[in-house]
């Protein structure tokens, strides 16, 4: 069962999980694209290991590789499939 100090709240383990993929090679655009809000939404759709504590997400210290690496942040690491539809690629419709 984990400690207390094993979970992080959503908002901390964002500069958290950015501080693990800056040590594993992402580069600054890749980072760019990392904030709560893309956090947030990888929780609700599944993507990244959370759970729920009252009104908070948690994640765990020992997920942040997950994390990082479902997000694609990390080189070379595969990412996962969202259950969100693509967006529409118009000139593959309009042809």
């Amino acid at each position: 069962m984990p400690t207390p100090n094993d979970c992080i709240p959503l908002p901390q383990a964002t500069p958290a999980v950015r501080d693990y993929a800056q040590q594993h090679g992402a580069t600054a655009e890749t980072l760019a694209r990392l904030n709560y809000r893309a956090m947030y939404g990888a929780v609700t759709d599944g993507l990244i290991p959370a759970r729920r504590q009252g009104r908070m997400w948690m994640v765990l210290r020992a997920d942040l590789p997950q994390i990082a690496a479902a997000l694609g942040l990390l080189p070379n690491a595969k990412q996962p499939r969202s259950h969100r539809a693509a967006p529409f690629n118009l000139a593959v419709i309009e042809a």
